[in-house]
């Protein structure tokens, strides 16, 4: 294996790895904290943990007002919206379900490219892959079916196909006009303005008055936190 190649094999392992756990940590979570005000403190914490290391370790300077808001619209639809809606997904749908309709995303983004840039074809390995993904996906799912006749497992898989669509426009769009700067702050700010973006809709639909801190909660939160955001998603 070429040596130029090895840190994005890593990269890409690492995340098979981690972001295939944070599925079934989320859903640990949301069972017993409120969705959308789990993901509010979780983009938060993480956002601002990894934009002042950046920050404070001198390795990058604040960016213009314009590079802010490119990253603050790009932490709205793949954070508030594509992790948000997720979370909220996975209190009416199983962790499975949740992964494998989230796999979905890369076929999104192809289509997106290919609607946007008829130049960008995908090539022959590419769709091979995602051939190949399809039919996996149709296969594990099959398994599912049978619980399509109840409404909130409708809604759920709703939330998640809103979360796919906005988290693949969203990559496609940062690849397009915010793609520049330091990639550790503008993740960090993703996630930090991600995390805003969600108070409103946390404040709307969540059972605050539900809130308490169990153990599953702080646990699940630590890990999502330093794992599936700073680590996984930087």
């Amino acid at each position: 294996m070429k040596k130029d190649l090895l840190i994005p094999y890593i990269a890409l392992g690492a995340i098979c790895i981690i972001w295939g756990t944070t599925y079934l940590v989320l859903r640990i979570a949301v069972l017993h904290f409120p969705p959308l005000l789990f993901v509010t403190i979780r983009q938060l914490l993480a956002g601002a943990l990894l934009v002042g290391f950046m920050l404070l370790s001198g390795k990058t300077l604040w960016p213009d007002l314009s590079h802010i808001k490119r990253q603050a619209i790009a932490g709205f639809f793949m954070i508030s919206l594509g992790n948000g809606l997720v979370a909220w997904a996975e209190v009416f749908i199983p962790t499975g379900v949740a992964a494998i309709l989230c796999s979905l995303m890369p076929v999104v983004v192809i289509l997106i490219n290919t609607g946007i840039n008829q130049d960008e074809r995908p090539t022959v390995p590419i769709l091979i892959g995602v051939v190949l993904g399809l039919v996996g996906i149709m296969m594990i799912f099959s398994e599912h079916l049978s619980d399509f006749y109840k409404m909130e497992y409708q809604i759920g898989i709703l939330m998640i196909f809103v979360a796919v669509l906005s988290w693949a426009g969203g990559s496609v769009w940062l690849k397009r006009r915010g793609n520049d700067g330091n990639a550790f702050l503008n993740a960090g700010l993703q996630m930090f303005f991600g995390g805003v973006w969600l108070v409103p809709g946390s404040l709307i639909f969540d059972d605050l008055s539900s809130v308490t801190w169990s153990a599953e909660a702080l646990y699940s939160l630590i890990y999502l936190v330093f794992i599936g955001s700073i680590v996984a998603y930087a």
